[in-house]
């Protein structure tokens, strides 16, 4: 698993190269847009068309029966029945498709929160950090007394602080 997660990283580090000075709203719209195309193409080619197009058609015919019979409850309450009938035959053909993106579509979030989803503290950014979490450098300092984040946590946390003279590979300092 280590070397598919490193192997992925690299591939994913390798497409995001061109973006790596733009704001990271560009290359996360940019993987979005792969992303759309992906899903797309792998939803076409994997689901039943025509299965789809023939619950779709039933589900307008069934809501052009409400619309039409509206005076009638009894016609209104069965039309209503078939909508939700066909709207799980929908779901049903969505299934086959989904199965298809849920995996390659995890490794990407995966992926992604990795690139997007840490970032260092700045200069003389505070933080709130659990015990639990990596060693402190000492270039950080505890600022206030230890924190109880709702009165029945048991757990300590303190308030930390970034020296604003640590050097920049000091300032790596999240937990």
């Amino acid at each position: 698993m280590r070397i598919l997660n490193r192997f992925l990283g690299g591939v994913l580090d390798a497409g995001l190269w061109p973006f790596r000075g733009l704001p990271s709203l560009v290359g996360l719209a940019f993987v979005a847009l792969l992303t759309a195309v992906f899903v797309l193409l792998v939803y076409r080619a994997t689901s039943n068309q025509d299965g789809i197009a023939a619950v779709r058609r039933s589900i307008v015919a069934s809501l052009l029966e409400m619309r039409l019979f509206k005076d009638d409850l009894s016609v209104v309450f069965r039309a209503q029945g078939r909508v939700f009938k066909h709207s799980l035959r929908y779901f049903g053909y969505s299934l086959v498709p989904l199965a298809w993106i849920l995996v390659p579509l995890m490794f990407l979030f995966i992926q992604l929160d990795q690139v997007y989803g840490y970032r260092p503290l700045e200069a003389g950014e505070a933080v709130i950090v659990d015990p639990g979490s990596e060693a402190i450098l000492p270039t950080v300092q505890a600022t206030d007394p230890p924190v109880h984040l709702t009165p029945s946590d048991q757990r300590q946390r303190w308030r930390l602080h970034c020296h604003p003279w640590a050097s920049l590979e000091d300032r790596t300092c999240l937990a």
